[in-house]
């Protein structure tokens, strides 16, 4: 049994590429590179992601210490509020104890010039005795 498909003949490839060519089909087919220089693509390819990575690498090892940095500087400032809330309390606390503390000193003041004024209207040593409100 023969195989009775139509083989082209040399005149009809060449009639064909011919027209191909005018086309432009033929001018994307090119030929593959020599296998060195597509070797050096692929090289210089995986060198150039390399450099991509490692400079990712670096930006995020930058990101990271500044986060880390960030987050030390919260904390101190956290801290610091926390200190400052306390002396706000004990400042208050202070102010409130001076407070109390003026009031009795002015309590004692008045009732030492009271008692000073009585004695000295009152006379206990038989001395003469100031006139007060009272008296007059």
């Amino acid at each position: 049994m023969e195989n009775h498909e139509a083989i082209p003949s040399t005149s009809s490839l060449n009639k064909s590429s011919h027209e191909n060519s005018n086309s432009g089909f033929m001018h994307n087919l090119s030929l593959p590179p020599s296998p060195l220089r597509y070797l050096n693509h692929i090289e210089k390819r995986l060198w150039d992601a390399e450099q991509k990575i490692l400079l990712a690498d670096e930006q995020k090892k930058l990101l990271v210490s500044q986060v880390s940095y960030y987050k030390t500087k919260i904390s101190d400032l956290k801290h610091d509020v926390k200190i400052r809330r306390q002396i706000s309390s004990r400042d208050a606390n202070d102010v409130d104890r001076i407070k109390r503390a003026l009031a009795h000193m002015k309590h004692e003041a008045c009732a030492q010039y009271k008692r000073n004024l009585e004695m000295l209207i009152g006379g206990d040593s038989g001395s003469e005795k100031i006139a007060g409100p009272s008296q007059l």
